[in-house]
């Protein structure tokens, strides 16, 4: 893009002979605005000449807007004209292709000038978009004969950032780079540029615009190397419009028609009316039921109408988890909307995971998990590895269905124990087929069941993680993989 010579190699040929005068506007006025490249300002007093290179048909200045206006007559051209742009011996000689003849009028808007020496670059769409942090980036195409002694990515909430703005430089040389930048804001608009540096000057690519998400729960240990963010919601789908989100409060969760709090257009919304077509919500899926055709029979968000086992195989094997192979059998695969938006940022914790979280990790409270009631719902609160006690009061409990022990309100939770990293999971019940149980009974009678991506390798069942019901403490089950439950997808933490 920045060389001359192959910025337009061809120009528009105008010649008398080439055009049918009886057809066209014999007299085109022309328009735009003059600007620099980096900072997209508007450059004054630049001469703007409509020229075949060796004789000026006509020509103005800038104002000191930057704006020019010309007229042109097409009955006085005889050779191929183009616009020429020169500004001053810091900018060079551009050419442009005069357009809009047959037109009245032709309006260029902006035209940006550069420094023809300065490295070609162009910018990547941000990837990995989650509440404080994206992956950015782009690439070096050319160095136009100088060492590029610098490479990196400016960001910015107003367009056109410069390494004026925040930068991250992201090593040297020529080619594709990329770097996960940190300390975003929650919910941001965001304007990145890819930029690199040679003798000459800075080179930037186009600019791009991505949005960071809501908050984030805090760090969660799942291993004793490997630690994870939770999403804040359990996950949701709506078939009608193929569409996968996070709920919009942790609280929220559909249940039946009964229960639940999820509405569609001021329609309460219903796991029991799952199929191909509903335009609700669901929220209680059958093992594996990302989908994406991964070799199992039934693997469709609403699929739990079949009770063979086998039916849901991931990949057609019994032992295969939904993370094995292609990774497409795990909801996390799926771009969920309010999450990014792109496929694979999100995944299913394993078994082990869910163990470790849960039961084995050291956190600096020496508390993990406490049944809760927040805003009214029945569920347990997940605490992160740095829960400091005087963040708020808590009160640990033996069972996991005391869920009366802690009663927090909607206010409380938003503004202190969310803030502070912790993810609320509310008791859903769980599905078979268009019935649903064990939603809203409260006591020991609600359960909340969270899948797990591991299989078990011996009764065509699958992992779930349970709290509440009779159990004194949440832990893994077996269950059929034809049972609908709860999905809460983590993303790995850097």
């Amino acid at each position: 893009m920045k060389k001359l010579n192959f910025i337009l190699a061809a120009l528009l040929l105008l010649t008398a002979a080439a055009c049918n005068k009886q057809e066209i506007n014999k007299i085109t006025d022309y328009t735009g605005v003059v600007v620099e490249e980096s900072t997209m300002e508007p450059i004054p007093n630049v001469k703007v000449s409509v020229t075949n290179g060796s004789r000026v048909h006509t020509s103005t200045r800038t104002d000191e807007n930057g704006a020019f206006a010309l007229t042109v007559d097409f009955d006085k051209i005889t050779t191929d004209y183009f616009l020429l742009l020169d500004g001053s011996p810091d900018l060079p000689i551009r050419k442009e292709e005069l357009r809009g003849m047959g037109k009245p009028t032709y309006d260029y808007r902006e035209i940006a000038l550069y420094n023809m020496n300065s490295p070609s670059v162009s910018t990547s769409e941000a990837t990995d978009v989650y509440a404080s942090s994206a992956t950015l980036g782009g690439t070096v195409t050319d160095a136009h004969g100088f060492n590029i002694t610098e490479r990196g990515v400016c960001w910015s909430t107003s367009p056109y950032p410069t390494i004026d703005n925040e930068t991250k430089i992201i090593g040297s040389g020529l080619g594709d780079f990329s770097a996960t930048v940190t300390e975003l804001q929650k919910e941001t608009t965001y304007y990145v540029r890819a930029y690199a540096i040679n003798s000459a000057g800075v080179g930037y690519g186009e600019d791009v615009v991505f949005t960071t998400m809501a908050a984030e729960s805090g760090l969660f240990s799942v291993s004793d190397t490997k630690k994870v963010r939770f999403a804040l919601g359990n996950l949701q789908y709506q078939a009608s419009s193929n569409t996968w989100r996070f709920a919009e409060n942790p609280w929220d969760f559909v249940g039946g028609d009964e229960y639940g709090n999820v509405y569609e257009n001021g329609i309460k919304c219903d796991n029991s009316l799952i199929d191909s077509l509903y335009n609700g919500w669901i929220d209680l899926f059958g093992w594996g039921t990302s989908g994406y055709d991964h070799g199992a029979v039934c693997y469709q968000p609403w699929s739990t109408h079949d009770p063979n086992l086998r039916s849901y195989y991931a990949y057609g094997n019994s032992d295969m988890g939904l993370y094995d192979m292609s990774g497409k059998a795990d909801w996390g695969y799926n771009p969920i909307s309010n999450g990014g938006n792109q496929e694979n940022q999100w995944r299913t914790l394993t078994k082990e995971e869910w163990n470790y979280v849960h039961s084995t990790r050291e956190t600096q409270s020496g508390m993990r998990w406490v049944a809760a009631t927040v805003n009214g719902v029945e569920g347990e609160i997940l605490l992160p590895d740095n829960w400091n006690t005087t963040n708020y009061s808590l009160r640990a409990t033996i069972s996991s269905y005391y869920f009366s022990n802690n009663i927090i309100s909607a206010s409380d939770w938003t503004d202190i124990l969310e803030k502070n990293g912790a993810v609320f999971f509310p008791a859903a019940g769980g599905r078979k087929g268009t019935n649903y149980y064990r939603i809203g009974a409260g006591g020991e009678y609600a359960f909340g069941l969270y899948w797990a991506s591991s299989p078990d390798y011996y009764r065509d069942r699958a992992e779930a993680w349970l709290f509440g019901g009779r159990a004194t403490t949440g832990n893994l089950e077996l269950k059929y993989r034809y049972y609908g439950y709860s999905v809460r997808l983590v993303h790995d933490a850097d």
